[in-house]
């Protein structure tokens, strides 16, 4: 399973340099885990350790031999393991490597992490719905990476998330089209959808200024007066799924 990785976002809950063998001894295993949000994260040995040190320098690898002594054969005035780890992931933020790929099971063991390739993190199509939204309404804007989840799997891509009132508009660059969703909040704070996601050929330059247009109407327009109990849970579906039961919970059957 593949997810996305904010840096800016993670809590290391746990960070043992050594852990025991079968036998009681102490050995040079290392167990850290990760916190993201509802994520727990979890790393064991050398290999997926390094491969996280990789992933966050994957300009600059940092040097092992010193590494590894600091961690396992610390001296009084060695830094620990969380305060390297804390140290590291501010580094890496400052560089401007905010967001990582990891690999992992349905349990949250990680079995390796990577740096996000070029076509994650090209965001010169995502601007073009930008512009036009931040044209439309001065709410906030970010772009990043974002999972689009699909019957094939997880597939990190370029988007953008753009606030306006209570709702948030998220475009998918999936390819040769945008993906679009207007998510808003109901009195529970729970997630609902303002409309059914749509696919938006980058091509098509009017469909496109009339979808930016609709969306922000929406938002404008949405009363956050609907009580639902129990929300959603996005891992359960794929994105499109996801949005459509979100649309489904104002009472639209689609």
């Amino acid at each position: 399973m593949k997810s996305l990785i904010d840096l800016k976002a993670i809590n290391y809950i746990t960070t043992k340099p050594l852990t025991r063998n079968k036998k009681g001894l102490l050995i040079q295993t290392p167990f850290i885990q990760i916190e993201e949000g509802d994520e727990v994260y979890s790393l064991t040995g050398k290999d997926v350790m390094w491969s996280y040190f990789d992933a966050i320098f994957y300009q600059d690898p940092l040097p092992r031999p010193p590494v590894e002594d600091d961690i396992f054969a610390p001296t009084v005035n060695s830094p620990s393991l969380l305060s390297l780890l804390q140290e590291f992931t501010v580094e890496a933020i400052e560089n401007g490597n905010r967001y990582i790929q990891v690999e992992h099971d349905k349990d949250g063991t990680v079995r390796m992490f990577a740096n996000l390739d070029d076509k994650s993190k090209n965001f010169d199509d995502i601007r073009i719905v930008g512009n036009m939204l931040s044209t439309a309404s001065s709410g906030l804007l970010v772009y990043q990476p974002l999972i689009y989840r699909t019957k094939s799997g997880n597939h990190i891509r370029p988007a953008l998330v753009h606030a306006v009132k209570d709702c948030v508009i998220v475009v998918y660059d999936i390819g040769h089209s945008y993906y679009f969703a207007v998510r808003g909040v109901c009195s529970a704070k729970m997630q609902v959808g303002l409309c059914e996601p749509m696919l938006i050929k980058k091509k098509d330059s009017v469909g496109l200024a009339m979808k930016v247009k609709d969306t922000v109407e929406l938002c404008v327009k949405h009363l956050t007066t609907t009580s639902l109990k129990k929300g959603v849970n996005h891992k359960w579906f794929t994105t499109r799924e996801y949005d459509i039961l979100l649309h489904q919970r104002l009472g639209v059957r689609i």
